[in-house]
């Protein structure tokens, strides 16, 4: 009995209205079961055996009335304006469990996944920029959030400078102008960023030969600078299909600080260098003055093909050179090190060491790292390696000229392009919302920042 009332009100369906008349005094509480007139149970020796005579009375004649079902539990009946969902879904598909085996699997569970046709918006979907149509130019602009690092830690200082400088950036060309987009935070291995799409900064009439190089960029850009993201059954598409915009390098010109293409870098670097080890006579030649050094890109020749980590350039240490003392007690010095790890002589032991800061291949910056541990896994033991500190000597060391500040800022550009597809897919129902319904602008007017 006491299993009973306890379940009758957290019955789903069961919404009792009361409904107490004004000025009426109330004498007795509410029917909310239709039990016709007043229960009275047997006479019994106490007040509260009395009540509990009349409670199972009560209960008595609500499964008589069909109320309980045999157990004595109140029935679970299903409303009337919750079967109306053929007429508000019309279509709604009701899908039946399939028999795979020996086994019943149910739709939307592990075993049997739904499937469906993945649409991009309709703002990057045929925005191929064409030869003698304008283009728009949206300018992806980062802002580092966290603090700008003390001097004494150079390494990540550099970093900062990097990552807040305008001096060269990315964009998106299209040929489709695009509507506003908010600010969204991402998360790099050296602290969070606020990402701001300036959209439609510049439109402006590509030629053909601007479309192949900008094409043979973004090739280079997203198979050999980001490499983590390249498959060998990956090729060049050439239709202007869904997300075949270019993603171009850009510059500020003049004093105003317009936004144009750097149309001198998209032409000369179709392709980066392959790594390949310098004979001693181009390890001779070399130069380690600071201009040509610091703020560049790095990479480990003698790590071979299997070097994948490239590193930036943060200071040219005139203090240390390839003689000094190697930081364990396992080598006398960098010579040492290098002569018995890689069998690699120095040719010029009196250059001095470069202090370097190892670029993330994490490409996923959608949400903040956690605190390294001690007892990290590979993960883990990857983001304690990419802050190391590190010197490395400038004769084993392959440089690119590719500009330091775009490669840093361009492993940061799966993670907005994935935010900005989302968010412009937002916008399009958004629009179209507004658009039906009749609530709301469905192109925000100027001056309103989202």
């Amino acid at each position: 009995m006491h299993e009973i009332f306890a379940k009758i009100a957290s019955v789903a369906h069961s919404n009792p209205m009361l409904d107490f008349p004004e000025n009426e005094p109330v004498m007795s509480p509410p029917e909310i079961a239709d039990i016709p007139g007043n229960s009275a149970g047997p006479e019994m020796t106490s007040r509260k055996q009395a009540k509990r005579a009349v409670s199972l009375k009560t209960c008595r004649l609500l499964y008589e009335m069909g109320e309980l079902d045999k157990n004595l539990m109140p029935k679970m009946r299903v409303s009337e304006d919750s079967k109306s969902y053929k007429e508000l879904f019309p279509l709604w598909e009701d899908e039946i469990p399939v028999k795979v085996g020996e086994k019943t699997v149910y739709p939307g569970t592990k075993n049997m996944k739904r499937q469906y046709p993945h649409k991009p918006p309709v703002f990057l979907n045929e925005c191929r920029p064409q030869e003698g149509h304008t283009a728009h130019l949206h300018v992806i602009q980062m802002k580092p959030v966290y603090q700008r690092p003390p001097p004494s830690n150079n390494r990540k200082m550099v970093f900062y400078d990097l990552l807040n400088s305008e001096k060269h950036g990315w964009a998106l060309l299209s040929s489709k102008p695009l509507p506003k987009v908010c600010r969204f935070p991402i998360y790099m291995n050296v602290g969070e960023l606020e990402i701001n799409l300036i959209c439609n900064a510049n439109s402006f009439q590509v030629s053909d030969e601007q479309v192949k190089m900008a094409q043979k960029l973004n090739t280079m850009l997203f198979t050999e600078l980001l490499h983590k993201l390249y498959k060998n059954f990956l090729v060049v598409d050439q239709e202007n299909k869904e997300q075949s915009y270019f993603i171009v390098p850009i510059v500020k010109e003049g004093n105003i600080g317009k936004y144009v293409v750097d149309w001198t870098t998209v032409e000369k670097y179709p392709h980066l260098p392959s790594i390949k080890p310098p004979n001693d006579e181009e390890r001779l030649a070399l130069t380690f003055d600071k201009k040509s050094l610091e703020q560049t890109v790095i990479i480990p020749w003698y790590r071979g093909k299997f070097a994948e980590q490239n590193y930036i350039v943060t200071r040219v240490c005139e203090d240390l050179s390839a003689q000094s003392s190697f930081p364990t007690e396992d080598y006398m010095s960098y010579v040492d090190y290098f002569d018995k790890k890689y069998g690699l002589k120095v040719l010029r032991p009196n250059q001095p060491l470069i202090e370097v800061k190892a670029i993330s291949n994490k490409l996923n910056c959608l949400r903040p790292r956690g605190i390294v541990s001690n007892s990290a896994g590979k993960r883990k033991r990857q983001e304690l390696q990419e802050d190391f500190e590190e010197h490395l000597i400038p004769e084993l060391c392959m440089q690119y000229t590719f500009p330091a500040e775009l490669w840093l800022k361009a492993t940061a550009l799966p993670t907005i392009l994935h935010r900005v597809t989302y968010l412009l897919m937002a916008e399009e129902l958004r629009q179209t919302l507004s658009q039906q319904i009749g609530i709301g602008a469905v192109i925000l007017p100027h001056g309103i920042d989202c």
